[in-house]
């Protein structure tokens, strides 16, 4: 997945959608996932489902989420083939959230490849308007993906320099003590979430987060902008989340979660700090 094999996914797909109606984008993403084999279905008012079964017995392992609906200056923009500029080593453009939309297309297309199968891709609308289709698909499958981990994809202003940020308010020691072996210092950790479909995962009382694509500027403008050297390690660490992330944590009774080495955290120099323990809704 190549910074610019990225960059001119985001260019092909940044087209206009309407919520509940789909139109271009929306079409564009299905015919791109269809060219490749891989099958998916778009629900007006939920948004695209690629490799989903009802049946419990065969719930994913993991969701790979990312929003496609738009803003209206996007909306505007991409009507009139205004999808981004690149200068000075850094992309400029309608990022959100077209870029990991794009992102989340690669990544999936290399876990079909690999036939690796267990992990469900879920492009959701109305996210920009309340979550409406995060809601509306959990509402519908949320028993089933109990014992799953949803991984929501968007934009943040935090991690700036960082390949990724993970934003998470209801974090689980002992995927966050894998998540900092992974990655270490090369991501930024915060449970500052900012609103985003991650909101409908709590909602409904599910394991995940969000990994962020770390930008600066308004986010709702065509001054939202990422470094191009984040790219391929954004795509490349979202990737290995996917393929390594031990779930059989999730199934343990949280008491068997008690007791987790807080020295650990503390040692990783505020990449998980005090505030993590103190937060209410932090399960052990």
């Amino acid at each position: 997945m190549t910074q610019q094999k990225i960059i001119d996914l985001f260019q092909n797909i940044a087209l206009p959608f309407k919520d509940r109606a789909g139109g271009p984008k929306a079409d564009a993403i299905c015919k791109w996932l269809g060219e490749r084999d891989i099958p998916c279905e778009y629900y007006p008012g939920t948004g695209i489902v690629a490799n989903f079964s009802p049946d419990p017995s065969e719930a994913p392992r993991m969701v790979l989420m990312s929003h496609m609906d738009l803003i209206k200056t996007f909306q505007k923009g991409f009507a009139n083939k205004i999808t981004c500029e690149i200068r000075d080593k850094v992309i400029f453009g309608g990022l959100d959230n077209t870029i990991t939309n794009a992102v989340a297309l690669l990544v999936f297309e290399q876990l079909w490849k690999e036939k690796i199968h267990d992990v469900c891709l879920f492009f959701s609308e109305g996210e920009e308007v309340g979550c409406i289709g995060a809601m509306d698909f959990f509402d519908k499958t949320y028993i089933a993906l109990r014992e799953s981990f949803i991984v929501n994809l968007d934009v943040t202003n935090e991690g700036w320099g960082k390949s990724a940020s993970i934003e998470y308010d209801k974090p689980n020691p002992s995927i966050c003590r894998q998540v900092v072996h992974m990655f270490g210092n090369e991501v930024f950790y915060t449970t500052e979430r900012e609103c985003d479909d991650t909101h409908a995962t709590n909602y409904y009382n599910l394991n995940g987060f969000s990994f962020c694509l770390p930008t600066k500027g308004m986010i709702h403008s065509y001054n939202n902008r990422a470094k191009l050297s984040s790219l391929e390690p954004y795509a490349a660490n979202l990737l290995r989340l996917l393929k390594d992330l031990d779930l059989s944590v999730l199934k343990l009774p949280k008491e068997f979660c008690r007791g987790a080495d807080e020295r650990y955290f503390d040692a990783m120099d505020g990449m998980l700090n005090d505030d993590f323990y103190a937060s209410p809704n932090v399960i052990y």
